[in-house]
């Protein structure tokens, strides 16, 4: 790991105060019908206003373009009515590069597409039985569910929103890792030969499928217990990095 001198670590956090103020003027400025040209000069105009360079020229990305669109001289694209759209942005100051990004939904249709939680009610957890149903059927080799194993996905789900993005009384929306440990219990179940998924195969598939993150936890009894046998207090201390991972929620002081 490289280590960062004083005057690389104040760069790094000017580079992210200026990053995280204009990301927050650019949420309240994009709009629909703007000129996409207008989204990205504005982006950079506010970076250099406030001491910054761009890291990067500003992406507008709209629809089912997933990133990287910029707007080439003279463009004449708009953002449309209902429409979803990634901002993603980033700032340099003497090379030292933080970026970020950010949603603008415009269609309350796609609302699920841009939060990561959502509350946790009965007609949310049906929802939740309903996507198990729909995954189960999508892979096409794996068992059926029990109202059990359901029942212990739904727990999980719940378990991830407050542990990952900190919502008590909500689910994950994460449905790619919770369709991912679905198939997982799945091939556990079939190759045990049931003819169902139940919940201990749902239990097991938490098991091997645990992020490194939760592995370390498990091996070590904390995650900054097991960073501590591969980094020293000093690397600790030179890193934005360890900073981030230390304190996930905080969005302002590391950057003062």
């Amino acid at each position: 790991m490289g280590k960062y001198d004083g005057d690389a670590l104040r760069k790094f956090r000017l580079s992210g105060k200026i990053l995280r103020e204009t990301r927050e003027e650019m949420k309240r400025f994009v709009r629909e019908g703007m000129p996409i040209i207008e989204i990205c000069e504005k982006a950079e105009k506010l970076i250099r206003e406030k001491g910054g360079n761009p890291a990067f020229p500003c992406n507008v990305s709209i629809n089912e373009t997933a990133a990287h669109y910029t707007s080439p001289p003279n463009d004449e694209k708009r953002i449309p009515e209902k429409s979803l759209v990634k901002v993603d942005i980033g700032v340099h100051v003497d090379g030292y590069v933080t970026d970020t990004a950010f949603t603008a939904c415009f269609n309350p249709e796609y609302e699920i597409l841009v939060e990561t939680t959502m509350e946790d009610n009965e007609l949310n957890r049906a929802k939740m039985a309903q996507f198990v149903a729909q995954e189960i059927i999508m892979d096409g080799k794996i068992p059926h569910a029990t109202k059990e194993a359901v029942f212990a996905l739904v727990q999980e789900s719940n378990r991830r929103a407050k542990e990952i993005d900190n919502k008590n009384h909500a689910l994950s929306l994460r449905l790619r890792e919770m369709g991912g440990l679905i198939r997982a219990a799945g091939d556990i179940a079939t190759i045990d030969k049931e003819e169902f998924i139940e919940s201990k195969h749902i239990k097991l598939a938490m098991k091997r499928s645990k992020t490194i993150e939760d592995q370390i936890k498990e091996r070590h009894g904390s995650y900054y217990a097991g960073l501590s046998t591969d980094i020293t207090g000093s690397q600790k201390e030179m890193s934005p990095y360890h900073f981030w991972n230390r304190y996930p929620y905080d969005d302002k002081t590391g950057y003062e």
